[in-house]
């Protein structure tokens, strides 16, 4: 499912700090937090 890690890299910034975040499930928990 790269189509929902893909633009959660462009819009959360903190993918680039955590190479963790590439995963949807992170980006989910986070993307509110930041």
């Amino acid at each position: 499912m790269p189509e929902h890690v893909s633009p959660p890299k462009i819009d959360q910034p903190g993918f680039a700090r955590r190479p963790m975040d590439k995963l949807p499930d992170t980006a989910a928990l986070y993307g509110p937090r930041s």
